[in-house]
């Protein structure tokens, strides 16, 4: 039975908590040139590919059960569309830094960071297409639930006695 309630909240939490993780310890990579912050880096990375793409299993789940043809579905589309850029971006970005890193050849922290940068804004903008899924979701569920609560404004009737005209 659907409770009306997604997980969104807790599950996009995880990958943005492990990308912040990730640009900070490039960061003080570059800063310090210490190989302990890369590697870190390369963790926090590895850790964020794989808690974006369990999120963006769930949250595909969760927008293939709205209503088709209804703006929460469109919301959850959308919101899959951000999540899959921001995977692509951050998959690329943990990729780039583990090959640099196997191979004991870590150069330049500037495209780790900058794909980091944009697969945090993407997840940024899945974030808030998320949260407007879950206020479509509850008011769609509470609808369902209890349609006399729920007003339908429809546009005025005409009067239904004919009022007399001058002329």
């Amino acid at each position: 039975m659907r409770t009306g309630r997604t997980v969104h909240p807790i599950l996009i939490a995880l990958p943005i908590v492990a990308f912040a993780a990730t640009i900070l310890a490039i960061i003080g990579h570059a800063i310090t040139r210490d190989i302990g912050w890369y590697r870190g880096a390369v963790i926090a990375g590895v850790a964020g590919v794989a808690t974006a793409l369990l999120a963006f299993t769930i949250d595909l789940v969760d927008a293939e059960n709205q209503a088709a043809g209804t703006q929460a579905r469109e919301t959850g589309m959308r919101q899959l569309g951000c999540e899959a850029l921001a995977l692509v971006l951050l998959a690329a970005c943990a990729t780039l830094m583990f090959a640099r890193y196997e191979r004991h050849a870590v150069l330049s922290d500037a495209a780790p960071l900058a794909l980091a940068l944009l697969g945090g804004i993407a997840l940024g903008a899945a974030d808030g297409y998320g949260r407007a899924l879950a206020r479509l979701s509850r008011l769609s569920f509470a609808i369902v639930r209890y349609p006399a609560r729920h007003v339908v404004v429809t546009p005025r009737a005409p009067h239904p006695r004919p009022v007399p005209t001058i002329g």
